[in-house]
């Protein structure tokens, strides 16, 4: 349901209350209300009601105002101006002078009374009230963009809100009735169109009812992300329908073809990439709700998912500057055993009494110093196996170990959930356009900023091939593990891995990857070696010497009981 925003104060829950008895939601039980205006709102009393008004410039007043700052919340920012407006009353005897025709500007500026800060009310004051009469009533502010599309965290923001919604969840009683979502913004239009258009794509995922439009002309663009989305059609089917069905105000695809017939001017060409900007975050919406509602109740935030899936994160994001190279030096991998100096890797050990190591992520020169000092004479080890249990991407260029990270959050690595395969070939694919580039790059080094021009570039699964030649008894496996998660019973490889002997298309399972780890474990001059940092060569370890079936029980537990003893 959409509306614009209430004139006054008491309209709002004749609204709420009747949205609830509508001919077209006549079984409704719940109404959860958003407010998705991102400009500051504040309601001033007049006489026996209180009146919406929002700040803007003085130059010009046609215009919200937009882009404001995103570290302080709107809701803060209306506290702020609250205590502004009444202080500034209080300097002019309690007078402050307000535009109610912006228009004709007759009679304009008039003044109003405000005698104390309760006579002005912020947003959230207004839009709470009815709950003390409508328990099934909810309200959140989700703060939508006036011009272009809404960034990755207001779609997160919205999921979360229904998340918490127990009436919206798979496992939902379908006796009840579905809630109410109910959208307002200024006039009722833009932004309350989009947020009937994700409200409708929710809906559609959570009932299993989807219906499909017929398929039209599309973009280039559009058409290109049809074909590298999974189920791309029907996806982008659904979000047609969707747009059709709340196109009775406004409609983005129309919008799209209008504006862009007109295109020669500048106004008439922004409006259009911007239709085409909302259609495409829509599409990838719904896709994300395709995957995620099916692996049951979001558990990636958008943002991750999207630089989780190939198809929309290519190797060119690092040359294009929308992404950074981070060296996964002292500051990532801290060398708390300080083996840095003599094993040219941080935290090289081993397990007491057996054949199992672990270290970080090391480089080519630190893995030919590990082989070298497992199977020399001292050592007396003929064969190794090499698990690399990293999930996110990883190459050597110049030397030094770097990993691709969102420039807003280095410290976070991106996690990928692809099969094994596809990795792989991401990781070939970022090495190359490393090399292809041939111009300074963004890197982060001990955490500062540098730039770098690399003159050689190799992948993880290049650096054990070149270490296989002169070690005849290495094995190299990549079986990524999730970092904040107990791993999955079984990896998806849907097709031979690149430069892979071991790797068939089949599901490479963790019964045959344990008992592997047992037959090594258990012959003599063999050991199994681990290269993710601090913890997983204990989970490696703990691997080996338990049974697989009661492991498997009791992983999740373990691996918090693992990480309390290291914290």
């Amino acid at each position: 349901i959409g509306i614009s925003l209430p004139i006054n104060e008491n309209p709002l829950s004749f609204v709420i209350k009747n949205s609830m008895k509508h001919k077209y939601c006549s079984l409704l039980s719940e109404v959860i209300f958003f407010c998705v205006r991102e400009e500051p709102l504040l309601f001033l009393r007049l006489e026996e009601n209180f009146v919406p008004y929002t700040p803007r410039r003085k130059e010009n007043l046609h215009e919200n105002l937009h882009d404001l700052s995103k570290d302080v919340p709107v809701e803060n920012l209306e506290l702020n101006i609250r205590k502004e407006l009444h202080d500034f009353a209080r300097l002019n005897e309690n007078v402050f002078y307000v535009y109610n025709d912006i228009e004709h500007f007759k009679d304009q500026p008039q003044k109003i009374s405000i005698s104390c800060e309760e006579d002005i009310h912020v947003t959230e004051e207004v839009y709470k009230r009815p709950l003390f009469t409508m328990p099934a009533y909810r309200y959140y502010r989700l703060p939508l963009p006036m011009e272009g599309a809404p960034m990755e965290e207001q779609f997160d923001a919205f999921v979360n809100i229904l998340r918490e919604n127990p009436s919206l969840s798979l496992n939902r009683d379908a006796s009840k009735p579905l809630p109410a979502l109910l959208f307002s913004c200024q006039v009722g239009v833009g932004r309350t169109n989009l947020g009937m258009i994700l409200g409708t794509l929710v809906m559609e995922r959570v009932t299993g009812e989807a219906v499909k439009s017929e398929p039209n002309p599309q973009f280039q663009i559009i058409q290109t992300l049809i074909s590298k989305l999974p189920n791309g059609q029907q996806i982008v089917q659904e979000v047609d329908r969707a747009i059709e069905l709340c196109s009775e105000m406004h409609d983005i695809k129309e919008s799209q073809v209008v504006n862009f017939t007109h295109s020669t001017k500048l106004y008439f060409l922004q409006r259009a990439l911007q239709s085409l900007e909302h259609y495409v975050y829509l599409i990838l919406f719904n896709t994300y709700l395709h995957q995620q509602v099916h692996t049951h109740t979001h558990r990636q935030k958008l943002k991750t998912w999207l630089c989780s899936n190939a198809w929309v994160a290519p190797a060119d994001l690092i040359t294009k500057g929308a992404r950074v190279l981070v060296s996964r030096d002292e500051y990532l991998a801290p060398d708390v055993l300080s083996t840095m100096k003599e094993m040219k890797v941080p935290n090289f050990r081993r397990v007491p009494k057996m054949p199992v190591y672990g270290m970080a992520q090391p480089t080519s020169e630190a893995t030919g110093v590990v082989l070298a000092y497992l199977m020399d004479e001292k050592g007396n080890i003929s064969d190794v196996l090499w698990v690399n249990v990293q999930e996110e991407l990883v190459v050597e260029a110049n030397g030094q170990m770097f990993s691709p990270r969102e420039p807003s959050c280095l410290d976070q690595y991106i996690s990928l959930h692809n099969p094994l395969c596809v990795n792989i070939r991401l990781e070939t694919g970022l090495k190359e356009e490393i090399l292809k580039a041939q111009k300074w790059l963004e890197v982060t080094l001990e955490q500062e900023k540098q730039m770098k021009m690399f003159k050689s570039c190799q992948t993880l699964q290049e650096i054990f091939n070149q270490h296989k030649s002169s070690h005849q008894g290495l094995e190299y496996q990549r079986v990524p593990l999730p970092e904040c998660a107990a791993p999955t019973e079984q990896v998806k490889v849907t097709e031979p891995v690149i430069n892979c002997d071991h790797c068939t298309p089949a599901d490479v399972s963790y019964e045959t990857f344990i008992s592997k780890k047992k037959v090594v474990g258990e012959q003599k001059n063999r050991t199994f070696i681990d290269d993710n940092g601090i913890t997983n060569p204990v989970h490696a370890h703990n691997i080996l010497v338990s049974e697989y079936h009661y492991l498997r029980s009791l992983f999740s537990e373990f691996l918090y009981i693992i990480t309390a003893i290291l914290i």
